[in-house]
């Protein structure tokens, strides 16, 4: 496992923190902002739908060479934790936006900015981590067709011509 692949949804996430950490922005400047967090809760429940829908057509392709070959590698619990991060990201992402309808709203600049560079950081992480999982399995699928295709190419028409002339 390429260790970019492994880190890039952290990667992406610090840079975006740092990003919007310069542009001093709070959640008060933010026109609307609860309408943002409905956005993000509602999106983030359909992302985390889609991985457990996912992780079970993942379970039914076990018995093909493309799985066999990841658990030969032992790359099962990478390719779990793949999965299990950005769900376990979503949850928090989620309740977190929750929180912040009740605690977002303060007086203190500090705290208001801190609150913000903590959404965007989960949102972040939460979106790369989610894209990575998403391209990891479209490879998968792939894979898994290209199989399937090259199974069916080996199977070759029986041959009939001499069914009647064969010596018994």
């Amino acid at each position: 496992m390429r260790t970019v692949e492994k880190f890039y949804p952290l990667v992406i996430a610090t840079l975006f923190t740092i990003v919007f950490y310069f542009q001093n922005i709070t959640i008060k400047e933010i026109e609307k902002f609860d309408s943002v967090l409905n956005g993000v809760i509602t999106i983030s429940s359909i992302i985390i739908a889609f991985m457990g829908t996912m992780v079970s057509i993942l379970i039914t392709l076990m018995n093909t060479s493309v799985m066999q070959a990841i658990k030969d590698y032992q790359e099962g619990n990478k390719l779990s934790s793949f999965i299990s991060r950005p769900i376990i990201c979503g949850l928090l992402l989620s309740i977190y936006c929750l929180s912040l309808y009740v605690w977002g709203d303060t007086s203190n600049d500090k705290l208001s900015e801190f609150f913000f560079l903590l959404f965007i950081f989960l949102l972040s992480y939460f979106v790369s981590a989610s894209f990575r999982i998403y391209f990891i399995s479209i490879s998968i699928l792939r894979n898994v067709l290209n199989e399937k295709q090259s199974k069916r190419k080996q199977v070759q028409k029986p041959e009939l011509n001499d069914v009647w002339t064969q010596e018994k």
